[in-house]
């Protein structure tokens, strides 16, 4: 505790000095004052330069206000603006960055032009528009709309109740956004949740969940959209809004013949790349402008696309238009054109034509057919110009990547000719026949949209040049590689939700990478289905592959995640895709892997255990050694989320369960005397259930006895000799729902401490006994009947013996069970009474006697004890008595008469 010295007069001041500036938080009001240091009043709003605040600052409003700072903005902990007004009463200018503490609570429509750095802990109540950058922190809530011109990055646990317009937004872990995203790139990190739906012009990640609609051109990650996914509309609006043409879009060749058809293709274009089309039912007026004018009318019936012919009879360029459309374009600019050399086309006498199939593989060869042709300046029909010419310079051109890689040697023709990039030419050995026409084998070993120009020279002087339409050349294979940081031997692979690395590499069919594939002007991405096809066991259910990381691209052609994912067991191929689902216009691409596997469960639960012993009604629960007692087991086999899998077993009958067994007072191992030290289960669907109602945990094999085992634990684990029992562990959820692995471990009581248990325990300890029944001597007169006492025994330890078994309240006495082994005379014993259990180790004496018919003598009997009753060793077998009859009670020489118990002997006195 602090004291004042009680003779100082300036230790409170001291004191106070020394205090912390928050303690002494300041209250500011606007407009009326006091306004923060610097600040001024101009008319009634409040303005002021850089601003900076410490911890525990509270601002009141009292009318509506207009607050300016004109710098930076910076504030400690626990700031409280407006904490009780509405957000509509004040505006918040600031013309700089705003510097934050946490736990602020702000109730004001914000604007900034730079950027906020972080808010941690921070309630804020009204719009915000940012200038710069947006970092809300861990755990703070916006409600309001957002409108950042930069990116929005949240942390975890954070809440936004409002729309949200930025350029980029990164979403953290466990964020619940309620309102509609409309970025350039949006993430949704897993365990977050959109409740509205997402506009992007690029690409979309998530990870967590979405409620609505993700219209975007790429749409990616492990994680739910609820709504449709679509590209349409310039990525503005739902997918199930109406949509408009953008615009017209004609799609030419940069040189025509005059005497061939002057074919040009119209696109209604929905995006800006004019990967999404809408069909419509109209036209539009195609003009060709230059050394005359011709134009014709597209017509649309119903229709994305439509070709039309330009009646250009004479040579020269000409610049083509499109005019009068129905319906009407909406966008900017109505009306485009895709060649490279814009809206422009050539129309020549004399050309050579290149023809090459519009859709080819990386790797296999294909066919460029050839011909040299002019016009006929008397009918203008198509004729031959050259024959036999041996050779023809080519050159490829890539369009999409816009560069090729290697300089275009990559594209081989003829024999071994690597071709060069365009305007660059190689010559290639072509035979020209009479007719003009050539044929020149190629392949392609790298992806993308490309075309073909060749030149020749002929005799007669003329240079013939032509090119050829787009080529889209898609990859030949894409191969799967998957690997494990946790190693297993005997051919496994992974666990059921092990983290594998994945790399998917764009290949041609002759192996080689595809090194522009993914270098697109909207660039391609590989990805996995989530959905793989199983190909062991037979008819196993197809199980679901979980991307947790997002493929990336790490190399040229090459995609990796390293963390996939597969749910199930047995043996599986990967489904490689490309995440656009459409390859450059010509469709998907689909790739499935070699066989991959195997998979293990990821545990084994234990759903159900129930160890009963025999006699469980008395305060000690026990079972004889040798005696049966019940096990009910229900297993699980389970994948990493805690969800059983479909698919095991995988292979043959599934794992077995290996029962353990020892005493934790002893240490004494009593697996080898459990009756079925091993169970083999039917499984089925990952499930089985397992009933053994005849257990026993069986005597020593000389039959001495041994014991008492007062804490035995039961215990399984997958059977030996299985790859299960190497790698897939027993688990079992407690009262508490919380799961425990494996407890036990034999010869080690501790084995929890030191990680190395290798079993997982069934109940609480249990308790066995080696027992045994004793049956008492009696007397009496012949011309009654002789009570028949029994009596159960447990062997306490060598030092004791044997002990009267109090705690058994259990054991049958059946009257059917008595014989008698001799008699006085022959046939006059038997025995009366009825069935009837022992009481605290003892049976009644009236409820079984013993009846000699008036004969004095001896009678001996013996009773057919269960086997775990019957004696040891020394005296094996059923316990036996005396019963005699006539001895009435003294004796002239005996002064008193005693039975007397000499222990393991079983001779009785």
């Amino acid at each position: 505790m602090f004291r004042i010295p009680a003779n100082s007069r300036y230790t409170i001041i001291l004191f106070l000095l020394l205090l912390p500036l928050e303690l002494f938080a300041q209250t500011y009001s606007l407009p009326g004052g006091p306004l923060p240091p610097g600040c001024t009043l101009v008319g009634s709003d409040v303005e002021c330069p850089a601003l900076s605040m410490g911890n525990n600052v509270t601002v009141t409003v009292s009318q509506p206000t207009q607050w300016r700072i004109l710098d930076n903005w910076s504030f400690g902990n626990q700031l409280r603006v407006n904490q009780n007004g509405s957000f509509s009463s004040l505006t918040i200018l600031v013309s700089g960055d705003l510097i934050p503490g946490n736990g602020a609570i702000i109730n004001a429509s914000v604007g900034v032009t730079g950027s906020i750095s972080a808010l941690n802990n921070t309630q804020l109540t009204g719009p915000m528009v940012i200038g710069g950058n947006l970092q809300l922190g861990n755990n703070s809530t916006v409600v309001g709309g957002i409108d950042v011109s930069g990116t929005l990055s949240t942390g975890t646990g954070v809440v936004i109740q409002g729309d949200v317009t930025a350029s980029s937004i990164d979403l953290g872990s466990g964020n619940t956004i309620t309102g509609d995203l409309d970025a350039t790139t949006v993430t949704v990190a897993s365990g977050s949740t959109v409740d509205g739906n997402i506009n992007a012009t690029e690409t979309v990640v998530v990870s967590g969940t979405v409620t609505g609609y993700v219209n975007a051109p790429v749409v990616e990650g492990p994680g739910t959209v609820t709504g449709p996914i679509c590209d349409v509309n310039d990525n503005e609006g739902g997918c199930n809004s109406t949509p408009s043409v953008q615009f017209y879009r004609i799609d030419h060749l940069s040189t025509y013949l005059t005497c061939l058809p002057t074919e040009v293709t119209v696109k209604a274009c929905t995006s800006a790349d004019c990967s999404s089309v809408l069909s419509v039912t109209g036209s539009v007026l195609v003009s060709a402008v230059g050394v005359t004018t011709v134009s014709a009318t597209a017509n649309f019936a119903n229709q994305s696309q439509t070709t039309v012919v330009l009646p250009i009879t004479q040579a020269g360029q000409y610049e083509l238009t499109l005019s009068n459309a129905t319906p009407a374009a909406t966008g900017p600019d109505p009306y485009q054109c895709s060649s490279t050399s814009g809206c422009v086309l050539s129309a020549v006498n004399t050309a050579l034509a290149v023809q090459v199939g519009a859709t080819q593989v990386a790797g296999d060869p294909f066919s460029v057919q050839l011909q040299s042709i002019r016009t006929d300046t008397q009918t203008g029909a198509c004729q031959s110009v050259v024959q036999n010419v041996s050779q023809v310079d080519l050159s490829v051109e890539c369009l999409d990547p816009g560069s090729c890689t290697a300089g275009g040697s990559r594209l081989i023709a003829g024999a071994a000719t690597n071709l060069s990039e365009y305007p660059v030419y190689a010559a290639v050995p072509a035979s020209f026949n009479s007719s003009g026409v050539a044929s020149v084998t190629a392949r392609y070993e790298d992806t993308g949209k490309i075309r073909l120009h060749a030149k020749l020279q002929a005799p007669n002087g003329f240079l013939l040049q032509g090119v050829s339409g787009p080529v889209v050349v898609r990859p030949g294979t894409i191969d799967v590689i998957v690997s494990n940081t946790q190693s297993y031997d005997q051919n496994i692979l992974a666990r059921a939700g092990d983290a594998l690395s994945v790399q998917l590499i764009a290949k041609s069919t002759t192996g080689q990478i595809t090194e522009n594939f993914g270098n697109e002007v909207i660039p391609e991405r590989l990805t996995l289905d989530t959905t793989a096809t199983t190909v062991t066991p037979d008819a196993g259910v197809d199980g679901t592959v979980d991307i947790v990381e997002a493929f990336a691209k790490t190399g040229p052609g090459v995609f990796s995640s390293s963390d996939v994912r597969y749910r199930d067991v047995g043996t599986i191929q990967l489904n490689a895709l490309n995440q656009s689902g459409d390859f450059l216009g010509t469709g998907p691409l689909a790739f499935q892997s070699e066989a991959i596997g195997r998979f293990l469960p990821w545990d084994f639960e234990i759903d159900i255990a129930v160890v009963s012993q025999s006699c469980a009604a008395s305060l000690q629960s026990f079972t004889y050694l040798g005696e049966a007692f019940s096990l009910t087991l229900k297993l699980n086999a389970r994948n990493r989320n805690g969800v059983t899998v479909q698919n095991y077993p995988d292979s043959g009958s599934g794992a077995t369960i290996a029962l353990l067994a020892q005493d934790q007072v002893s240490l004494t191992n009593l697996t080898d005397r459990i009756s079925t030290q091993t169970l083999q289960p039917q499984w089925l669907e990952g499930e089985t259930n397992v009933m053994n109602p005849a257990l026993t945990l069986n005597r020593r094999n000389d039959g001495n006895e041994d014991g008492p085992f007062s804490e035995v634990v039961l215990a399984a684990a997958p059977g030996t000799g299985t790859v299960e029992a190497l790698y897939v562990p027993m688990i079992r959820s407690n009262e508490s729902g919380i799961e425990t692995g494996a407890d036990f471990k034999i010869g080690d009581t501790d084995c929890q401490a030191t990680a190395t248990c290798d079993a997982k325990s069934l109940s609480i300890p249990l308790r066995f006994v080696f027992g045994r029944l004793t049956l008492e001597n009696s007397f009496g007169p012949e011309t009654g009947l002789l009570p028949v006492t029994a009596n159960a025994e447990y062997w306490a330890g060598a030092d004791v013996g044997f002990i009267k078994h109090s705690a058994d309240s259990c054991s049958a006495l059946n009257l059917d069970g008595f014989n008698i082994q001799s008699e006085p005379q022959p046939g006059t014993a038997t025995f009366t009474g009825i069935n009837s259990e022992l009481v605290s180790g003892s049976s009644g004496p009236e409820n079984i006697k013993i009846d000699s018919s008036g004969a004095a003598g001896d009678v001996v009997f013996e009773y057919e004890a269960p086997t775990w009753l019957q004696w040891g060793t020394e005296n094996a077998g059923n316990p036996s008595a005396t019963a005699t009859f006539g001895l009435y009670g003294g004796h002239d020489r005996i002064i008193s008469w005693q039975e007397i118990y000499n222990g393991k002997t079983g001779i009785q006195q």
